[in-house]
């Protein structure tokens, strides 16, 4: 302890092949049993991403299977090789998608910015409130409405079918309320009461520059079934500095009295001082979200579908709980693999214990379960993720964004985002065959606000203007390369 010894790592640069991440991993493990582990048991592990970039190669249309197209004003259907796909033109979205006759998909995939709140998310106090400012304008009731949908035969090994359409919420949904500030005097009410004594509660009145006569009668005995005295004058206090419109000087008073005290401030009063008066001041409406949308799909004779997707949000809208396409697979695609951060939940704020490597698993192993149902079971910085069935044909995805999120994130469960939403106990979950997939651009983080401040700018996915693609890929055991997807080479 507190020594250091610079060490000569052995390695020798690897043949280059196209597509490959090399990596530098190592793990620091015990020599020697100890009474707490055997010996090879890992301390600790560290990674180095190498400085070698050798590109993948381009998707190559010399030698794809010619696509067969038959349009018409309701779908188109489009064939090649192993593969066809059905696009719904008056829903926007694909309908079917098979490989060797075996139907992968039971809703093809859509926008969505929504998630299941976390505890995190639902918290009422201090500065963020994500998930009642996310209610408020309605991005948990968003319906697509399509206005246009078009089939472009670009190549005979490559069609184009182009989507315009907004995401809004319908005129006739109830929406959250602006938060009514008097709302959440209830809470500031019992931790008055917990905090503040007779002798505290003089002061802060003087704090005020209120004589605490005006506050009422003196503290001691009751009537049965009455308030006490002193919380009969907690709540005269509060109606004081409500009509007077200080209840953002009655916190600092607050927190001035428990100093003199000698006792800490709460972290609770902490946040709500430093969201500032503006928190307490009756809120403006907030816009209802709308997005205007640009997806065009390309469809490739080898049946790699590709998702252009291009949203544009309104202004004034509060960050976005995620950003990605939503889709449903049909039952039985059990297996889930991927490459990316792993093997447990990763988020964007939740990264640096989680390798980035090739890992296994099932669906049913990706589900972490909270004591109340929330978002759960995300893979950040997913390069490619595939679902199979027990014969191995499946479904590839991969996600690719920009500078700020290169790599997307994917997560898959048995519940819906709507079921895990609307649960209050796990036993209210109830498991569906098919499978809810997401593929997302990015997802923001997670915070503490459950029991502290809310997450950090950086990891709040802000509501502009964004472009992303998502890769779609059926296939076969055998069919697909994974250097050809991008994977990582052992350092």
């Amino acid at each position: 302890p507190g020594q250091s010894e610079e060490i000569k790592v052995p390695y020798t640069r690897p043949d280059l092949a196209p597509g490959v991440e090399y990596w530098l991993e190592l793990s620091f493990r015990l020599a020697e049993a100890q009474t707490w582990a055997d010996a090879e048991h890992e301390v600790a592990w560290a990674q180095f991403a190498l400085p070698i970039a050798v590109p993948a190669s381009p998707l190559a249309l010399a030698g794809m299977p010619t696509l067969t197209l038959d349009d018409n004003a309701q779908e188109a259907t489009i064939t090649g090789g192993d593969f066809a796909l059905v696009f719904d033109k008056q829903a926007g979205r694909i309908r079917s998608l098979t490989h060797a006759g075996r139907e992968l998909l039971a809703a093809g995939p859509h926008l969505n910015v929504w998630r299941a709140p976390t505890e995190n998310d639902l918290n009422a106090w201090g500065d963020e409130r994500a998930a009642i400012h996310w209610r408020e304008v309605g991005y948990d009731q968003l319906e697509e409405v399509v206005e246009s949908a078009w089939v472009t035969r670009a190549w005979p090994e490559k069609i184009e079918i182009s989507v315009r359409s907004i995401l809004r919420v319908p005129d006739d949904a109830e929406l959250l309320p602006p938060e009514d500030v008097s709302a959440r005097y209830g809470m500031l009410e019992q931790g008055l009461q917990m905090l503040v004594d007779d002798a505290g509660l003089a002061a802060l009145a003087g704090a005020l520059g209120l004589d605490a006569a005006q506050l009422g009668g003196e503290a001691g005995g009751q009537l049965p079934g009455e308030p006490s005295a002193r919380v009969a004058r907690i709540g005269a206090l509060l109606a004081w500095v409500t009509a007077q419109n200080r209840v953002y000087d009655l916190l600092l008073a607050v927190n001035q009295v428990l100093l003199a005290a000698g006792i800490p401030a709460p972290d609770v009063l902490e946040h709500a001082i430093a969201a500032g008066p503006e928190g307490w001041q009756p809120q403006t409406p907030a816009p209802r979200a709308h997005f205007d949308c640009n997806l065009v799909y390309e469809v490739y004779g080898s049946g790699d579908v590709i998702v252009n997707a291009h949203v544009i949000p309104i202004e004034g809208l509060p960050f976005l709980p995620r950003l990605g396409l939503q889709m449903q697979l049909a039952e039985g695609l059990e297996w889930f693999e991927w490459y990316g951060r792993g093997p447990h939940e990763t988020y964007a704020d939740r990264l640096e214990g989680a390798r980035v490597g090739h890992f296994r698993g099932t669906v049913d192993e990706l589900y972490v379960p909270y004591i109340v149902p929330e978002e759960n079971g995300n893979k950040e910085e997913v390069r490619w993720a595939a679902l199979t069935d027990a014969e191995g044909v499946g479904l590839l995805v991969a996600c690719r964004g920009d500078a700020e999120h290169p790599y997307g994130c994917v997560s898959a469960h048995h519940y819906t985002t709507q079921d895990l939403t609307a649960a209050k106990h796990t036993y209210d979950l109830k498991p569906q065959p098919e499978i809810t997939l997401n593929v997302d651009y990015a997802q923001s983080g997670l915070g503490s606000a459950a029991c502290g401040p809310g997450r950090l700018e950086q990891y709040q996915l802000a509501a502009v203007e964004r472009r992303f693609r998502v890769r779609l890929r059926p296939f076969a055991r055998g069919e697909v390369e994974p250097v050809a997807l991008g994977r990582a080479a052992p350092g």
